[in-house]
């Protein structure tokens, strides 16, 4: 985007050169009496006529440049509002899913605490537990890096906007 922002300026700077120029030429054709030279009248004139149409380009370039840089920049911003938005509803998944999980961990618990030391069962419930445990880390870790990913998107955002 900055060698887009720098050929813009670039140009604008020819366009206001170009205003000036015409300003300029338009002021010394009307300082021309009746003793200046055709010759000199129509040089003018045709530079004045070919500052105008450069002008005319120049500024027509700069309205395209600026609405392509209008819409890649609504566009930019549609995508990441739409992948903010995802990211919200991936992370209300994961919520839920660490919330099924924690019940299973505290269920787990219960029973594992129930049970005897050498009752058969133990083995397997704390195995279960464990893995449970696990599992509730490992999501959250997963609910984390979709929060930094939502938070990356929002200043994005933030940044896209001003």
């Amino acid at each position: 985007m900055a060698k887009l922002y720098f050929k813009i300026g670039a140009d604008y700077d020819k366009v206001i050169r170009l205003r000036d120029e015409i300003k300029k030429l338009e002021n010394q054709l009307k300082s021309f009496g009746t003793s200046t030279p055709n010759a000199e009248i129509k040089r003018t004139e045709e530079r004045l006529a070919s500052s105008r149409q450069e002008f005319t380009r120049l500024a027509t370039e700069a309205a395209k440049a600026g609405a392509e840089m209008k819409d890649g920049l609504k566009k930019k911003i549609d995508s990441v509002t739409k992948s903010s938005d995802e990211l919200s509803a991936e992370i209300i998944k994961q919520r839920a899913i660490i919330r099924e999980t924690k019940e299973d961990v505290r269920m787990l618990s219960e029973q594992y605490s129930k049970m005897g030391k050498f009752d058969p069962k133990a083995t397997s419930t704390l195995n279960q537990l464990n893995r449970a445990k696990a599992a509730l880390n490992e999501q959250k870790y997963a609910l984390g890096e979709l929060q930094g990913q939502q938070a990356s998107n929002r200043l994005e955002l933030r940044q896209l906007t001003r």
